[in-house]
């Protein structure tokens, strides 16, 4: 790609292209950055998640962090920072501790990151951390009442913690936000511009997320005083399938990979283990006697479920 043309012009000048990776692989990589700048890459986006390493480790640590933003920078590439809060991150740690939210947040900051991204661990729909935070009974089912919505499961909002005082986790993630982008800092990139071969973008970024952090403050703020007021209500362990799957030519129930108990309104396959990798039929024999199943619906009607042509409708 660096040394490809389009219409007689270097495809650098053509297209621009954005990628993910780890802070390690990158820096061990480093060396081919110019070649990977020439090719038309203009910013990386890096999963650190914590910079100590105590939530995940991925090899990152922040003096080859502080290096590499510095490095990528100099040869015109944008470091994206995404970072995860979770129970156990304290919002600020003493000086020279980087264990903090907030800490963290301001260190990427002075060493050139370009935007910042920070999100509350919790499950993701499709993934099996779903399943963990059932069996461990930490995924919000109701809060004040209200079923939690699908849409909340988004990183943004704290929807599965085992912290005594949930709303404030949620705050942190608005205090993390509004240390990086803010007014100081918006001045301070301004001071510190010559040279800066990233400037417009690093100047772009600083007044989207100001503008980002009036938006959303309000939003989270509501969904924190909903979460201190509460009651909160927890799923029991695992749960049926929203959308079951069903074998199209006998018509019962299809287990494929998630863990689930069956559903009660489906026939089931005699002899059949609901998952290879499901909790013991005693337990979710019990699981399915003591959950109250609500029809599927979609604009207030069941919904039919399928494979295969035919349609089983949940009565």
């Amino acid at each position: 790609m660096a040394n490809t043309t389009s219409g007689g012009k270097p495809l650098k000048n053509c297209i621009r292209f954005f990628t993910e990776a780890t802070q390690f692989d990158v820096f061990k990589n480093k060396d081919i950055l110019p070649l990977c700048r020439k090719g038309g890459m203009r910013a990386i986006w890096f999963g650190i998640e914590d910079i100590t390493a105590d939530l995940i480790n991925k090899g990152q640590n922040s003096g080859n962090a502080a290096e590499l933003f510095k490095y990528l920078c100099s040869i015109g590439i944008e470091p994206m920072a995404m970072m995860m809060h979770n129970d156990n991150q304290p919002l600020r740690s003493p000086k020279n501790d980087l264990s903090g939210v907030l800490n963290q947040a301001k260190y990427l900051f002075n060493i050139g990151a370009v935007s910042y991204q920070c999100t509350y661990l919790g499950p993701a729909i499709g993934t099996r951390e779903i399943e963990t935070a059932a069996e461990s009974e930490t995924l919000y089912k109701t809060v004040g009442g209200e079923p939690v919505a699908a849409a909340f499961c988004d990183g943004n909002h704290v929807v599965a913690s085992r912290h005594k005082e949930p709303w404030k986790r949620q705050m942190n993630v608005v205090k993390a936000y509004a240390t990086f982008y803010n007014p100081i800092n918006f001045i301070r990139v301004l001071l510190r511009a010559k040279g800066d071969r990233v400037l417009g973008k690093r100047v772009l970024f600083q007044i989207i997320g100001m503008i980002g952090v009036c938006i959303t403050a309000p939003k989270l703020w509501s969904w924190a005083r909903k979460i201190k007021k509460g009651p909160i209500e927890v799923f029991r362990g695992l749960q049926p399938a929203r959308i079951p799957l069903v074998d199209a030519k006998e018509g019962h129930e299809i287990f494929w990979s998630i863990k689930q108990i069956p559903a009660p309104y489906l026939p089931q396959k005699e002899g059949q283990e609901p998952s290879s990798s499901q909790a013991s039929n005693t337990k979710v024999t019990q699981t399915v006697k003591t959950t109250q199943i609500s029809k599927i619906q979609i604009a207030g009607r069941p919904m039919p479920v399928s494979m295969g042509g035919k349609q089983t409708t949940p009565s």
